[in-house]
């Protein structure tokens, strides 16, 4: 080849290679004009919880309100003055007189503040808002009035609700927690403490250390692996928001040529605001947190703002290594890193050396904060199943209102890891009668181990905690009343050219009994007789009326619970009971919306009357009973003295394993058993109840304690004990008005 074609070639190599790397620089241009000029992140599907609300009657509020208030960054004011959206005061009987109408003379105390703009309003709803300012009066630690209004003085209420929190972020599909501050709202000493331990000359370099790479490379040759990186805070702000972190001279050539584009493009303060909002900083169970914002307050519960030099300096050097550096699980190293930051910041005359000794005295963090975040997995689980029947993305960002209530979530998790007994798995699921919210899934042991949700999305044989479908059908038929007698006795039925004997637990038959009394003790002979004078396909055409939507084979043995069901339809089904009847569909979302503040989907409350309302109401009384004498007793040996009615279920075999309960103001559904069915040898009583009865002591007894009401049509009696010798404790049943028993026995209660 001649030397004239041989030049040719060389300079179409080098003039292509020259385009051929413009096009490239000019690709990673653009890539970062259009992500960081038009949206710094792309906006996260974020789910909050429901609001907080605070009944006339509640118990234990003291410690509740103050950590509410705390979450939602209320700022506690002790100087007289007009109060302003996100302050409040606790107050003292003679402050807080004149603020409301008709104080109590009972009350010690009473906190009042003014409310956030509420966050799942509509943009229109938003511009029009006004600031809600809201009282409770407490007498100690019980709630004895609220009041809320636009002005003083304000009008009492039944209830009152705080803002919806949020709980849980989700950036791609992916759980992150990122709450974006802005660099104004950083102190100095962070910056300069990540600028010292990161990147000293980050304001004098164009993007790029060729110094910082060279004595990189050279440690890496001397030790004969990679030890140091030499990235600049420009070069990691790429690697973490364009990139990926795998170690490869492409890769590194990108990174350099994309830190010399940023440089370019955007200021040392813009580029510096996006790295302390993209930086990881550790764990919060699933959740990654991202940035300085979040990583406050999981570390210290304080805004970036209010941190000290020694927070800062620790926050600062453990950008290196979360994990590593943890003051949580490796004090030591934390400690010593902190100690190189605060010294390289001396250093470089960023900080005296009083300061210095300052922070070097100050402790570390002892324990993460409680960000709630990691203790409803299954609850979001849940939340993007029903996102999905409702056809929509998660990652589209949305702004998902739910209806988790953070301390029933708390109170379920914890009930859930100290009464399940050991290698079994369970579930537990509850929600608000009043108005169809689902306030609290916990679907198994651990979602780390499996995140199959028990809760939702598995079905398991019910057993007796089917019964009172088998009672309310019954009751419809007019036919039967509480102390109609039923026997129990052994009984075999022939069915489609089948025969069944269905056994009482213990095999033990009592005779002509009433028939409450076949509830209480959850008597299978009883029960099964009942259920084939009635008809099995009435009871279980009641059971679907009452929110069932599985499918149920109409043979003898569904009376006693042959049917597979999910916690959650009992759920269902257990609320309508304890509404009277009333259906309303649950849901695990009450509210939608975009980005742009338009609601994409709203829960309605849509109540439909399922059952008589009467015929509900006896079955309550039944099931009322079971709690005070029966299979549920221990309920009240417990010290739970609310009003409640529930049910115990143990399948055969006790492979199942189950209690159902409700007071008016709440409802929960508990499931105990192995997930490849075989014997516990635990019954509904032992097994799931245990776990019913620590959540509800936990939560449930802190609400106002409610009386079921009798509805129109029905009377409510009580035995007069010494009448007879029939029964021989206090006993009250519900009625039918026009069916009263004529015995002198009964009188209105």
């Amino acid at each position: 080849m001649s030397m004239a074609r041989l030049f040719t070639w060389l300079v179409v190599l080098i003039s292509s290679s020259i385009i051929a790397l413009s096009m490239w620089v000019k690709h990673l241009d653009n890539t970062i004009k259009s992500r960081l000029s038009q949206k710094r992140w792309s906006a996260p599907t974020e789910y909050y919880s429901a609001p907080e609300r605070i009944l006339k009657g509640q118990k234990k509020i003291v410690e509740v309100l103050n950590q509410t208030l705390e979450r939602l960054e209320y700022k506690k004011i002790q100087i007289e003055k007009k109060l302003i959206p996100g302050e409040f005061s606790l107050l003292n009987y003679e402050k807080c007189k004149p603020l409301v109408t008709n104080l109590s003379l009972d009350i010690t105390s009473c906190y009042v503040w003014v409310t956030h703009p509420r966050v799942d309003q509509t943009s229109e709803a938003l511009n029009n808002n006004q600031s809600i300012i809201q009282v409770v009066a407490l007498t100690q630690d019980t709630v004895i009035e609220v009041y809320e209004g636009l002005e003083f003085p304000l009008q009492a209420a039944t209830v009152i609700e705080l803002e919806p929190e949020l709980f849980a972020q989700f950036y791609g599909g992916q759980p992150v927690l990122r709450k974006i501050v802005n660099i104004s709202e950083v102190p100095t000493y962070l910056l300069n403490a990540i600028m010292a331990i990161e990147d000293s000359q980050f304001l004098n370099h164009g993007g790029v250390s060729w110094s910082g790479i060279l004595r990189a490379l050279f440690k890496n040759v001397i030790h004969g692996g990679v030890k140091e990186g030499g990235s600049t805070i420009t070069q990691q702000l790429v690697k973490n928001y364009f990139l990926t972190h795998e170690r490869t001279i492409k890769r590194k050539v990108t990174e350099i040529f994309m830190a010399l584009l940023l440089e370019t493009r955007f200021s040392k303060d813009e580029i510096l605001d996006t790295y302390i909002n993209e930086i990881y900083l550790g764990q919060a169970g699933p959740f990654e947190i991202h940035g300085v914002g979040v990583a406050s307050k999981f570390f210290f519960n304080k805004h970036p703002g209010d941190l000290t030099l020694s927070e800062a300096a620790w926050l600062a050097g453990s950008i290196r290594g979360p994990g590593v550096y943890s003051p949580f699980s490796h004090a030591d190293r934390a400690l010593k890193r902190r100690t190189q930051v605060l010294e390289r910041m001396l250093e470089l005359n960023l900080i005296d050396q009083q300061e210095y000794q300052a922070a070097m005295n100050e402790p570390l963090a002892q324990k993460p904060q409680r960000l709630l975040r990691d203790q409803a997995p299954f609850f979001i689980e849940s939340v993007k199943h029903q996102l999905r029947q409702l056809n929509l993305n998660d990652h589209e960002g949305l702004r998902v209102y739910t209806t988790l209530n953070l301390r029933a979530q708390q109170a379920a998790t914890e009930a859930m890891s100290t009464q399940l007994k050991e290698k079994l798995q369970g579930a537990l699921i509850s929600a608000d009668p009043t108005n169809g919210f689902v306030e609290a899934v916990v679907g198994g042991r651990s979602f780390s181990e499996t995140q199959l949700n028990r809760a939702v999305n598995s079905k398991r044989q019910v057993g007796s905690i089917f019964k009172p479908f088998v009672f309310l059908a019954a009751f419809e038929s007019l036919s039967f009343n509480p102390l109609t007698e039923v026997e129990d006795a052994p009984y075999t039925f022939e069915y489609e050219g089948q025969s069944w004997t269905p056994n009482n637990y213990d095999d033990k038959y009592f005779g002509k009994i009433p028939l409450f009394m076949a509830l209480e003790k959850s008597l299978n002979s009883a029960t099964t007789q009942v259920a084939m004078q009635v008809g099995i396909k009435k009871v279980a055409d009641v059971a679907s009326r009452l929110g069932i939507n599985s499918d149920l084979l109409a043979v003898p043995s569904l009376a006693l619970g042959s049917a597979t069901l999910s916690p959650f339809e009992v759920l269902q089904a257990y609320t309508t009971l304890s509404r009277q009847g009333e259906f309303n569909q649950l849901t695990f979302i009450y509210k939608i919306m975009n980005t742009s503040n338009n609601v994409l989907y709203q829960h309605r409350l849509e109540p439909i009357q399922a059952v008589d309302k009467v015929t509900a109401r006896q079955v309550i009384s039944l099931m009322e009973g079971a709690v005070d004498r029966g299979t549920g007793r221990s309920i009240r040996l417990s010290g739970f003295t609310h009003p409640a009615a529930g049910k115990t279920g143990t399948t055969s075999d006790t492979k199942d394993t189950w209690f159902g309960g409700f007071t008016p103001l709440h409802v929960a559904v508990v499931w105990a058993g192995y997930d490849t069915p075989e014997p516990t040898g635990l019954t509904g009583a032992s097994g799931a109840l245990p776990i019913w009865i620590k959540y509800m002591k936990d939560y449930a007894a802190n609400l106002p304690a409610v009386e079921f009401s009798i509805p129109e049509g029905a009377v409510e009696l009580s035995f007069k004990l010494g009448c007879s010798q029939e029964f021989t404790q206090n006993i009250s049943l519900v009625f039918r008005e026009d069916r009263i028993p004529s015995s002198p026995c009964w009188e209105r209660k």
